[in-house]
């Protein structure tokens, strides 16, 4: 099954960015920076203790292999490092911080009695990672050699 339509050559159609208007835009992207920097955390610490901590190249690449998929990219070439578990630690973070943006749901109130939950909209993400990257002191959504 097809989620995004195919153009007449078979390669995906990414349709623009849809989604919640959200209200507080200026508000909200530092608590997902703060939800998003917690991931971060979390697997330098796992990194730190196999003797492979990440560093900030691969946390450049991972938020540049996120980027390059909100505009339909490959990210695969970001990710790799010709090392094993760097890339694997590399992999895991961009994995994981993937899911973000269906985890954090935004409300819409359709009516009085209706509520409609929605995933944030590409173009939050977007500056919800080159927001994580400024914070990080990384370049903005610039590509980083693996």
């Amino acid at each position: 099954m097809n989620i995004r339509p195919l153009s007449t050559d078979g390669s995906p159609i990414f349709l623009p960015p849809t989604g919640p208007r959200i209200p507080d835009r200026e508000g909200e992207v530092p608590r997902v920076v703060k939800r998003l920097k917690t991931l971060v955390g979390t697997h330098y610490e796992a990194s730190l203790r196999t003797g492979y901590p990440l560093e900030p190249v691969d946390l450049r690449a991972v938020l540049s292999a996120l980027l390059a998929e909100t505009r339909g990219e490959d990210p695969a070439p970001l990710l790799a490092t010709g090392e094993e578990i760097s890339t694997y630690f590399r992999r895991t973070l961009y994995e994981e911080m993937l899911e973000e943006p269906s985890n954090i749901l935004f409300t819409t109130k359709v009516s009085d009695d209706v509520v409609r939950y929605e995933a944030m909209p590409v173009d939050f993400w977007r500056d919800c990672l080159n927001a994580l990257a400024a914070d990080l002191d990384l370049p903005p959504d610039s590509p980083s050699p693996p």
